[in-house]
């Protein structure tokens, strides 16, 4: 992913945040080069879980039921974020 669309993400990200929630990022550097990774404070990592989306990976992770069968304008930008 380009270094100007992973930023773009973090911006629109924290602009749908609550006030008191805040998403960080740093560098990490691995052997195949940089990587990044986002570092989530207690409020989200505590929504995370509670909704059964913390620690999870690839194969195991799903939309909630709040997500899918909300409005139609929620669940397009949700679909624009997937993408």
């Amino acid at each position: 992913m380009r270094e100007d669309c992973v930023e773009d993400v973090f911006d629109k990200i924290s602009l749908i945040l609550p006030p008191y929630v805040e998403i960080k990022h740093d560098r990490i550097y691995e052997s195949f080069g940089k990587a990044r990774r986002i570092i989530f404070n207690k409020e989200i990592k505590k929504y995370l879980k509670e909704i059964n989306l913390l620690d999870t990976n690839s194969h195991t992770k799903f939309i909630p039921e709040q997500y899918l069968y909300n409005s139609i304008e929620n669940r397009k930008q949700l679909l624009f974020g997937l993408m």
